[in-house]
């Protein structure tokens, strides 16, 4: 038996999980506070999906750079009329 802890990432960094229900791999990343209908702090948080482990990690290392960078990342879903609008 080893005494190693399992490696962790740090604060900031996001995780990587595979879900159990469908097997997909799941990235999930916080970026940042936003204040909710009762005033309090939420944490907005952006999901990434994809087939395998290694695909979900660039998506995070992608959209990790983009916010070190200060680039916008977008949480919230959008229609195509918003897109569009926009």
């Amino acid at each position: 038996m080893s005494d190693r802890k399992p490696k962790q990432r740090g604060h900031y960094e996001g995780s990587v999980y595979q879900r159990e229900s469908d097997g997909k791999w799941v990235a999930s990343v916080s970026v940042g506070y936003e204040v909710g209908p009762d005033g309090a702090p939420k944490r907005q948080r952006k999901t990434l999906y994809g087939r395998t482990r290694k695909e979900v990690a660039e998506k995070l290392t992608k959209t990790l750079r983009d916010q070190q960078q200060g680039l916008p990342v977008a949480v919230e879903r959008q229609t195509v009329a918003q897109f569009l609008g926009r």
